[in-house]
């Protein structure tokens, strides 16, 4: 008996000794000069997670150097966090300079790298960069339409989609004429990691391999081609993933989700936020709304997908001293414990090494066992080189495209079976379906004495918004601009390069639309040889340039078509007005220059 309760005296005195300990260091804790403060800024989609962890860490009363570690997690996401670090967090958002920085994607982090050393900065980004979390890119489709398209069971991929989205019969080509077109969600890669890696993903698709710089200068015009469709493809666009997912709960709740995307790159967290009701991901949300109707399902491209990977990035700042590089290390520890994995995992990502927790089910819209395939991150040339075409692309046009149909455009090109023209008509075709519908366009053709008057240029198709329905027709412009391209018929006529240059000029400036890329589109096969001309091109070009006063620039983008295109003459023009010239002496490579010149808007 002597003995039991002497042990029994031993156990009490510990818990009072430990209760006791726990009082003091929190006393200590709660006082300026015993805290060691830790900021970490993440990315909206690990933030909430890590902020709960991070509390349950701090009331621990965790010590490093004698000083109890206070965890915070500020939410920002990585483009902003990258734009502000490179500026050494000056003039950043309202919220603290961090410590540790956890972008979604390491792609984020080597394009800041890239940046700074191209400017001669000193980069803060450390070469240490465990992954605390990751979180596989996937398609997501409202469940319907995946299993429409053979989800759980059959492999889909980029190339599905990407053919889907080109089929004029929309959902109707798989028997659900009722879902209407096939439309792609997006948001911004120059913000959003799973835009910023849609769209790698999609090229890496395209492109049948991982994408390297040689790559994108190979393939160059597909490269451009593939990102203008994507961007301009029929769909909702957002800047941000969980703002795109709050609209599609919008739509949700008014039982329009089938009608509001059909597809849309996001990561495989934020499908299971958004069928637990929960978009835009905290925790502290989560119950707050009801799971939507039409949940979505998780699409593991086939080709392979990239992956967000989390890594824990210690930044090399004056402001981070050796007591919070410690702070940090220790935090990370306790952050690759098996018990807080475990915890991320019950948060929808995964464990480092890609091991999904218990919610990674079909019935949640995830599949555990894939991606079959993940695809290394590329280069930071190859990220900021696709987010320059993404911005490029996304560029809103005014613009007037004006067509030579003089009689030597109805010459025969060389093994091809068809005429200058109808090469041109073939290319101005399949650009149709790359104007975005906030665009503005037009077409007129030119030419010397045309039909019904006598002009030397004549409106095809009126300058307007490319989706607007023409008054007085029950077409859109955009039906009228196919109907026009494919009736662009060569005369017999000569070439009234001169006039019709300032008229098309001096038409967009009289509608010009400010925020928008005002632009004339001039394509010739020939030179300035109309009989009644009165027009030098020295006095062309003055009256292009006088046209710029009032701060409104009019481009005009020239395209010499053929080997006896006046080059000298349309570069002069284009300078005239801080355009561009570009050259198909082959008429075989019009289309490629076609994409080039719509890539400039």
């Amino acid at each position: 008996m002597i003995v039991v309760a002497v042990v029994a005296l031993l156990a009490v005195s510990f818990v009072i000794f430990r209760q006791s300990h726990r009082t003091s260091a929190a006393a200590s804790c709660g006082q300026g000069q015993g805290q060691l403060p830790l900021t970490v800024v993440a990315s909206p989609d690990a933030a909430g997670p890590l902020r709960q962890v991070a509390q349950s860490y701090t009331r621990a009363n965790h010590v490093v150097a004698g000083r109890c570690v206070s965890v915070s997690v500020q939410s920002l996401e990585a483009s902003q966090a990258g734009a502000a670090l490179a500026k050494g967090w000056t003039g950043a958002p309202a919220v603290p300079r961090p410590d540790v920085w956890v972008p979604d994607s390491s792609s984020w982090a080597q394009l800041i790298e890239l940046q700074l050393r191209q400017a001669h900065q000193v980069d803060p980004i450390p070469t240490e960069r465990p992954s605390i979390a990751t979180s596989p890119l996937v398609i997501a489709m409202p469940e319907p339409m995946a299993q429409a398209l053979g989800w759980p069971r059959r492999p889909i991929g980029w190339g599905d989609l990407l053919t889907a989205l080109q089929n004029p019969q929309g959902w109707a080509a798989f028997h659900h004429p009722e879902w209407g077109a096939v439309k792609l969600g997006k948001t911004d890669p120059t913000q959003s990691t799973s835009g910023l890696e849609g769209v790698l993903g999609a090229l890496t698709a395209g492109l049948g391999g991982p994408i390297s710089p040689q790559a994108l200068t190979a393939h160059s015009e597909q490269v451009r081609e593939l990102i203008l469709g994507l961007e301009r493809a029929p769909g909702e666009q957002s800047d941000t993933d969980s703002n795109f997912l709050v609209s599609l709960r919008q739509a949700d709740d008014n039982g329009g989700a089938l009608k509001f995307v059909s597809a849309v790159p996001l990561g495989e967290q934020q499908v299971l936020d958004y069928n637990q009701g929960n978009p835009g991901g905290d925790p502290g949300t989560l119950g707050d709304h009801a799971k939507p109707k039409v949940p979505l399902a998780a699409v593991y491209p086939k080709e392979g997908t990239l992956e967000a990977d989390h890594p824990w990035l210690v930044l090399h700042e004056a402001w981070v001293d050796d007591a919070k590089r410690s702070a940090a290390s220790a935090f990370l520890n306790y952050l690759l414990s098996p018990t807080v994995q475990a915890k991320l995992q019950a948060a929808g990502l995964r464990d480092p090494d890609g091991k999904a927790g218990s919610l990674a089910t079909e019935a949640n819209g995830l599949i555990a066992s894939q991606p079959a395939r993940v695809i290394p991150n590329p280069s930071a040339s190859v990220v900021g080189g696709i987010i320059r075409g993404w911005s490029a692309a996304s560029r809103r046009g005014n613009v007037l495209a004006v067509f030579d149909v003089s009689g030597s455009m109805n010459e025969p090109v060389p093994g091809t079976h068809t005429t200058k023209m109808g090469l041109v008509r073939q290319a101005a075709a399949a650009a149709t379906g790359l104007w975005a519908p906030e665009d503005n366009v037009g077409i007129w053709a030119f030419s010397t004495k045309l039909p019904p008057d006598g002009k030397d240029f004549q409106e095809i198709v009126p300058l307007g918004p490319v989706d607007a329905q023409i008054p007085g027709t029950n077409r859109t412009r955009r039906e009228l601009l196919g109907a026009g391209v494919s009736k662009l018929q060569a005369t017999t006529h000569d070439t009234a390069l001169y006039e019709t240059a300032l008229g098309a000029f001096q038409l967009v400036k009289s509608h010009f639309v400010p925020d928008r890329i005002n632009t004339v589109v001039l394509l010739t096969d020939g030179i300035n040889d109309d009989p009644d001309n009165a027009l030098s091109l020295q006095q062309l070009v003055q009256q292009l340039k006088a046209g710029e006063a009032g701060g409104q620039q009019v481009r005009i983008i020239t395209i010499g078509y053929g080997r006896d295109a006046d080059a000298n003459a349309l570069r002069a023009i284009a300078q005239a007005t801080g355009g561009a010239y570009f050259s198909a002496a082959d008429p075989r490579g019009i289309r490629s220059i076609f994409i080039q010149a719509l890539s400039n808007f």
